[in-house]
């Protein structure tokens, strides 16, 4: 506690010498505002959350673009800075042109894209993105560092094999190189589970076992699914090989949160849920408490 109020009081201190003495360093003309576009896609209908009682976030992306600009204006006033925040939400099927348009003709000079990767290859391609900068803080496909690389497109978010390799990496210093994998039914859950072999195939682990998870991935939401699923999730792994540790691929959240401590052998469950690799983890502080706490004050939960 003595270390924590002598820490407060640093701070205070420095904050207002800096208040103080800041002003005579900024420049006697204010820069232009630097305006950022948001353009993300709203959440399908079908993507519920897994409890009734977890918030259904419908702006994830477009909070994250909030809370950046915010951080942003905190300590950009102190150089005469000022960044401005434009938003652009489309649904599914909707046209990414005239969304793109509409931040244009708002002066946005910067574009943040919270888009899947079909829609965001569209908005590279729009004539009215000019040279703009976009960056992708959404689409983790590995052909947007590959064949659909752009030079005026940047990456905040890792590529699936980026995460697919972290994961392999630390199931390797575990040395738990015997994988059974478990995928969705989804485009996405399929192309995911293809990552996963490569990089068990890089790292030297072995794949002995896989399955696809049959079931509708609304089948949760019924009368009874949830207790029926969890019924049939050891009989459903029961047949795999021996294995150190059980994959799941479910990019979309439909069915693998049921899976730790529900299956046949006494297994860690790794990949989409489990133990997963992620970008970024509030327990990871040396990126900034200031950002933590500012995280956890824009939560659907904070209140």
């Amino acid at each position: 506690m003595r270390t924590l109020t002598r820490s407060l009081r640093w701070l205070a201190t420095g904050g207002l010498a800096l208040g103080l003495g800041w002003p005579a360093l900024l420049p006697a003309d204010t820069p232009a505002p630097v305006v950022v576009g948001y353009l993300g896609m709203e959440r399908p209908d079908d993507q519920e959350p897994l409890s009734v009682l977890d918030p259904v976030i419908d702006d994830e992306g477009l909070q994250g673009a909030r809370l950046g600009i915010n951080d942003n204006n905190a300590t950009a006033q102190f150089l005469g800075q000022e960044f401005v925040l434009h938003e652009a939400m489309v649904a599914e099927g909707e046209d990414i042109g005239e969304a793109l348009e509409g931040l244009v003709e708002q002066g946005v000079e910067w574009i943040v894209s919270g888009l899947p990767v079909a829609e965001l290859n569209e908005l590279m391609a729009h004539p009215a993105r000019g040279d703009r900068v976009v960056f992708n803080a959404w689409a983790a496909d590995d052909e947007l560092r590959g064949e659909a690389c752009h030079p005026e497109l940047y990456h905040t978010t890792p590529s699936r094999r980026m995460l697919a390799d972290a994961l392999a990496q630390f199931l390797g210093y575990k040395q738990w190189n015997r994988w059974a994998l478990v995928y969705g039914n989804t485009d996405q859950d399929r192309i995911l589970a293809d990552v996963l072999r490569a990089a068990a195939e890089r790292y030297g682990h072995r794949i002995v076992g896989d399955k696809q998870w049959p079931h509708d991935p609304l089948a949760r939401r019924a009368e009874g699914g949830f207790h029926a699923i969890q019924r049939e999730i050891p009989v459903f792994v029961q047949d795999l090989p021996e294995h150190d540790v059980l994959v799941i691929a479910d990019e979309t959240d439909y069915f693998g949160e049921y899976f730790p401590y529900q299956t046949w052998a006494p297994r860690p469950v790794v990949g989409t849920q489990g133990l997963i690799a992620t970008p970024w983890h509030r327990a990871h502080e040396s990126w900034g408490r200031y950002s933590c706490s500012a995280v956890s004050r824009s939560s659907p939960s904070a209140g």
